[in-house]
């Protein structure tokens, strides 16, 4: 067959049969170079030109032939053919090499192909139902096999087959990971389903397998594989899903970092049309790590882009983090571009670690809740790496950085950028308030592999503690890293206006570490010095000295403030057993939080510091004083020869009565168990002495205390006690006999004499444990107290505590004639280890009290100092139940009472107090008490034994114009009803009050030109250190305390004193909480003058107001002087501890010219020398304050009267002086009598008020002059 209209196919085709057995001679041969018939025939369009021959001879039934084909795009086949007509259909086989061009097949066949000769062998049927049967079907190179066999279906149009694949070496494969790729693959699979549509199964393992400088011990999955309907070829139609594990996984590298070992994977992907794979996703899982990938893997070029997601549960788990003891989670996500050709791989990192809880403290505390970032890095195959926009952020700090570093030669540059804008967040890692910004600048270049640093460190507004550091700068430098790192440090800090100044050189060199020119400046302290370290042994030699005139500015060095001056000596020297140091410190003029001291002096000798500690250290401390504890002299003494450290300690000083202390001792630590011993202890504790009888052993075994036979003599008694105390054992017996009740009032308790014998029992376990208490206190009673022959009181206690239940047993004799009676019976829950002690409310209590009691002698006991009570308490109760629902029975009768405070001045008579207790109420049944004078005072209420709403009570207050306040300076005349409710987590106090007369004494003190001063010597070498005064907190409610009262009053309140002599009147509403009140209402003045200068101004207007807000109030006084020359003007206005004075006049004049008048009539151009010197001190007293004696005020108070006045005038050469006094007859009705020194002068006046507006007045005078006025007044 020639084709006769061009070129392009050629087919020759000779054939014959003959004999009996019906032979087949056939000689078939193909050329086509046009792609019109054959490459048509059998879909190879792409095969020309292209080459085939058949020949063969042999029977028809079993022919055998030779294949030869070639095609220049396609490859070459050898093989050996032939076809055999069996009984249900034909059958094919062939056996030969073919050879198949580069992107013929798929690039994974091309890969395990690699261009070389293939072998294969066919054996197939076709039988008469249309079914091809593929008894075997085998392909194989030198390194790889595949071998299918199977079945398909015509007929149906089915697919049914199994596939197996193996490749001894798969190093080809490294085209796509573009690394060295090596390892042993197996393959196992199955077809089946539709014949265009089948469904393949494959389980494959990939035995140790090696990917870059990955390896593994094996991989393994299994993939399901279906073609896509229309796809262009089997190869770039498939839906890939598989999933699997890998196990062993390691990192060639010597510095491995690899999450973990094991991990699941999961794939689903797609063969694309244009030859590359989709991945959807793949996603690794370990247990500690996980990585979702997702892109696009052109398998031709090769390439990838796509996004990456990582989890790290925790870092820890990680090697690197985890030598950092570093732990926390992570994620981020990255966006990933590869390309092989182009040569560079990028990724955009995105992410955030979200618990940096096990970082190190201060990168924990900056991180915070999370630590986001973000950046650009790149890989590209010339070995240049660079990370660009780099950005990590939390919510206290953030870094911007930027590196570039080639990595075959090791040049590079990296610069980074700290920002930390509120340092208040690393206060906690400090232990101690910091406050301000820091910033930090890092520099560092690289020139084959040799690194140099700069960075600068600088905080703004620092405060550290109580010190406050406007600018800090830290500067590093260094060079040579990291094979030789040298360079210096230099820190510069501002504070109190100088600057400190710190510096050194260093030299890591091999195995020493060198710090030289050492050097700090500060505030008059100086430190210098030079320290070498073996870093192999961590042993340090040289030297430090300092010396410091003030060490408090630089306090914060130790987070301590420490005032004084101090200098000290560190050698660091190579002891026979180590670090060695001879250290000398001597502080004078100490003041600290502790305690202040005028000397310290530590001198220590010490070896191998940092393990067995060996040496001898000597200190000493001149006059310590904290508050009532003062320190003559304390002597401390100490040799360590392990195991035994010797000791020493003498102290001599005050703390109630003077004392004086010795002890010697050691302390020994054996493997067998740590032992201390006091050989001596004595002493006198005022004019107690104690010692010692034998020496003190305390041993540590097995975990548990031992205490051997400890014996201590205290004046006439003794102290002795023994046992064991460990986890499982208690074992504790303490006794006291005959000790000196005066022995308290050494350590702050009340003065008591008599003597106290007592023993107390422990055993069982710490947390179980029982305990007999057998207590008696003879002749015991107070001495230096007010209350005169306080009585001889004996007291006699037995107490057992067991099985969760605790009960008492108590009797006083000798506080009256009849003894205090009272027994106990509670449940408790009572551990030593863990300490804790716990009542239970569910379970049932007893108790009972009946005594009869003074109450001056129960004020004196409870130190009642400024509260004087009197009068006879009398009571008898028992109770029962629970204590979350407690019952009482009972009564509580006080008579004949009396109370005093020695504050206030108030004082109540003739209290009487009955009280009922029945079932959970206490209940005051009547309560009466009177001021001395006409004021009662009465109360009802009750209170209920709740503890679960906090034991509520209500009790409401009758007073009745009683004398509430009676002190020097403040007496107040009230009536009214208040009303106390609430609970001890809450009260309520509301009511209205009456102030029906009240008086205010202003102070005389001081001018403010000889101001009272608080002097404090501190640091004076001829004394020791005195204590500095404490400062004066507000005091706290622990209570919830609300408020709602008013106070009216009508009049009769004066404010007397410093020249000013008025009455108010007015009202206050009080509200809010008593921690925070809110005070609205005001005091207006009804009357009234000041004495200025000798002159008498009159009280026009007086305000005094309160706006919703606590004290002070705002005060406005204005005040007029007539004169027939002048009308003088004054003004006082502002809070109390910020008053301004104003001084005015008509016409208007200098302030000098004003004084001038008030004191002489007349200007200050006409008066005498005398008189000048007056008018001088005048102004000096109204430019500093004013304070005056008043001495009528005084006479005004000894005569009973309201007001009291003497008026100076000397108008017109005529001397009209007067004294005036004024009373009131009735709370609305004034009456005032003025009597001049001329016999013809004087007049009587009288004032009523008919409501706050309106008053009338009359008058009559001794020159029979009257008159009668009325009196409008609005106040606004």
């Amino acid at each position: 067959i020639k084709r006769i209209d061009g070129p392009g196919t050629l087919a020759d085709l000779a054939w014959s049969l003959n004999g009996k057995t019906t032979v087949l001679t056939l000689n078939a041969r193909v050329k086509e170079t046009d792609g019109f018939l054959v490459s048509r025939l059998f879909g190879l369009k792409s095969a020309i030109p292209i080459e085939v021959e058949l020949i063969g001879v042999a029977p028809v039934k079993s022919w055998r032939g030779r294949l030869s084909a070639k095609s220049e795009k396609l490859g070459a086949v050898e093989a050996l053919i032939g076809w055999d007509l069996e009984d249900d259909g034909i059958g094919l086989t062939g056996n030969g090499r073919v050879s198949i061009l580069p992107g013929l097949a798929s690039p994974i066949t091309d890969a395990l192909v690699r261009g070389s000769d293939c072998r294969f062998m066919l054996d197939v049927n076709y039988g008469s139902k249309k079914q091809l049967q593929v008894r075997r079907f085998r392909f194989e190179t030198d390194w790889a096999s595949m071998e299918y066999r199977g079945q398909i279906d015509f007929k149906k149009q089915t697919l049914r087959g199994a596939i197996a694949l193996a490749a001894e070496d798969i190093s080809s494969l490294g085209i796509f990971t573009g690394t060295k790729t090596a390892g042993r693959l197996t393959v196992h699979g199955n077809l089946l389903g539709p014949l265009r549509k089948p469904q393949i199964t494959l389980s494959a393992a990939i035995e140790e397998p090696t990917i870059g400088e990955f390896s593994a011990t094996r991989i393994d999955g299994e993939f399901r594989l279906e073609p896509v309907e229309q796809s262009a070829s089997f190869f770039t139609g498939l839906i890939i899903q598989g999933q699997g594990g890998v196990s062993g996984l390691e990192y060639l590298s010597i510095n491995a970092i690899v999450p973990e070992k094991q991990f699941q994977w999961a794939l689903a992907a797609e063969a694309l049309d244009d030859g590359a794979i989709a991945i959807n996703q793949l996603d690794l899982s370990g247990q500690n790590t996980r990585i979702r990938l997702s892109g696009k893997l052109n398998l031709a070029r090769p390439s990838f882009k796509g996004d990456a997601v990582v989890e790290i549960r925790d870092l820890k788990k990680i090697p690197g983090f985890r030598e950092a003891g570093i732990s926390g989670a992570t994620s981020f996500q990255a966006q990933i571009k590869v390309d092989r050709e182009s040569g560079f791989i990028s990724a955009m990192v995105k992410g955030k670690i979200n618990d940096l809880s096990s970082f190190f403290p201060l990168l924990n505390v900056l991180g915070g809740a999370g630590l986001e970032y973000l950046g650009k890095i790149r890989l590209e195959d010339t070995g240049r790496l660079s990370i660009s926009d780099l950005q990590m952020k939390s919510f206290a700090a953030n870094l911007a950085a930027e590196a570039a570093m080639d990595i075959t030669t090791g040049n590079g540059q990296v610069r980074a950028h700290i920002d930390i804008p509120q340092l208040a967040v690393i206060s906690a890692v400090l232990g101690q308030p910091l406050q301000g910004s820091l910033g930090v600048d890092i520099n560092m270049n690289s020139e084959l592999w040799s690194f140099k640093l700069t960075a600068k460190a600088t905080g703004h507004d620092l405060l550290l503690g109580d010190y406050t550091f406007p600018q800090a700068t830290v500067l590093v430098c260094a060079e040579t890293l990291p094979s030789r790192p040298q360079g210096n440090i230099q820190v510069d800090l501002t504070q109190g206006g100088q600057t400190m100044h710190a510096m050194s050189n260093f030299l890591l060199d091999s195995c020493r570490l060198e710090f030289s020119e050492i050097s700090m400046a500060f505030a008059g302290t100086q430190v210098t010095g030079n320290v070498n370290i073996h870093l192999p042994t961590m042993v340090a030699e040289g030297s430090l000295r300092g010396h410091s005139d003030d060490l408090r500015p630089v306090s914060f060095f130790w987070g301590e403030s420490i005032g004084g001056r101090a200098d000290f000596e560190a050698v660091l020297l190579k002891g026979q057993k180590g670090q060695g140091m001879l250290f000398d410190l001597h502080g004078k003029g100490l003041v600290t939080r502790f305690g202040n001291a005028r000397e310290f002096v530590l001198k220590a000798q010490l070896e191998d510091i940092f393990h067995t500690l060996t040496g001898s250290a000597e200190a000493r401390i001149s006059y310590f004083q904290k508050s009532k504890l003062h320190l003559q002299d304390l002597r401390v003494k100490a040799e360590s020869q392990p195991p035994k450290i010797a000791f020493s300690v003498n102290a001599i000083g005050q703390f109630q009565e003077d004392f004086e202390v010795r002890t010697a001792g050691s302390v020994v630590f054996i493997p067998e168990g740590d032992q201390l011993q006091l050989d001596t202890l004595q002493g006198q504790l005022g004019k107690y002495p104690f010692q010692l009888s034998r020496p003190l052993i305390a041993r540590r075994v097995s975990g548990e205390y031992i205490l051997e036979r400890v014996a201590l003599n205290l004046d006439t008694g003794s102290f002795k006690t023994s046992g064991k105390f460990g986890a499982d054992v208690l074992a504790l017996d303490f006794c006291l006999e005959d000790i000196p009740l005066g022995i308290l009032n050494a350590v702050g308790a009340s003065n008591l004499a008599g003597s106290l014998t007592a023993r107390i029992q422990m055993s069982g376990k710490p947390g179980q444990p029982e305990a007999h208490i057998e207590t008696r206190i003879i002749k015991a009673r107070l001495i230096d107290t007010p209350v005169q022959k306080f009585p001889e009181v004996d007291l006699l206690a037995h107490a057992d505590y067991s099985e969760s239940l605790f009960r008492a047993v108590i009797s006083v004799e000798g506080m009256t004639g009849k003894p205090i009676t009272g027994s106990l019976k509670i449940p408790a829950d009572i551990s030593l280890t863990p300490f804790l002690f716990s009542l239970n409310p569910a379970e049932n209590f007893e108790c009972t009290l009946s005594a009869e009691v003074r109450l001056a002698f129960l004020a004196a006991l409870l130190g009642f100092d400024e509260h004087r009570l009197d009068g006879v308490m009398v009571t008898d109760f028992s109770g029962t139940g629970s204590l979350q629902s407690p019952e009482f029975n009972g009564s509580i009768v006080v008579s004949e009472g009396a109370y005093e405070n020695t504050t206030t001045g108030t004082i109540l008579k003739n209290v009487r107090i009955s009280a009922r207790l029945s079932g959970d109420r206490l209940v005051l049944e009547k309560v009466q008490a009177s001021d001395g004078e006409k004021g009662k005072i009465s109360a009802l209420g009750w209170t209920r034994f709740d503890p679960a709403r906090n034991f509520p009570f209500q009790v409401d207050l009758v007073i009745d114009n009683t004398n509430v306040l009676r002190s020097d300076d403040l007496k107040v005349l009230a009536g009214g009803n208040l009303s106390f409710s609430g609970s001890l987590k809450q009260v309520f106090l509301s009511g209205q009050l009456t102030v029906n007369e009240a008086e205010y004494r202003l102070d005389e003190s001081l001018p403010p030109e000889i101001p009272e001063m608080n002097v404090v010597e501190i640091n004076s070498p001829e004394s020791g250190p005195q204590i500095l005064p404490g400062q004066n907190f507000q005091k706290e409610y622990a209570d919830d305390w609300g408020l709602d009262l008013t106070v009216k009053a009508p009049g009769k309140v004066f404010i007397r004193g410093l020249g000013l002599d008025s009455e108010w009147r007015g009202g206050l509403r009080i509200a809010g909480q008593m921690q925070d009140p809110e005070i609205t209402g005001s005091l207006s003045a009804v009357r009234g003058y000041y004495t200025f200068f000798g002159s008498r101004f009159a009280v026009t207007r007086g305000v005094i107001s309160w706006e919703d807000v606590v004290p002070p109030p705002q005060i406005y006084i204005s005040a007029e002087n007539h004169r027939s020359d002048l009308t003088a003007r004054f003004q006082l206005s502002g809070t109390p501890s910020n008053l301004k004075i104003a001084l005015t006049s008509d016409p208007d004049l200098p302030t000098d010219e004003i004084i001038s008048h008030l004191l002489f009539g007349r200007s200050s151009s006409n008066i005498t020398p005398l008189q000048a010197l007056r008018l001088v001190q005048a102004i000096n007293m109204f430019s500093g304050g004013i304070s005056m004696f008043d001495f009528l005020g005084r006479s005004r108070k000894l005569i009973n009267l309201d007001q009291m006045d003497l008026r100076l005038s000397d108008e017109n050469g005529k001397n009209a002086s007067s004294v005036s006094a004024g009373k009131y007859l009735h709370e609305d009705v004034y009456i005032e009598v003025e009597k001049g020194i001329d016999t013809d002068t004087g007049k009587v006046s009288v004032e009523i008020e008919l409501n706050p507006n309106i008053t009338v007045e009359t008058e009559a005078g001794a020159d029979a002059n009257s008159g009668i006025g009325v009196n409008w007044k609005l106040d606004y």
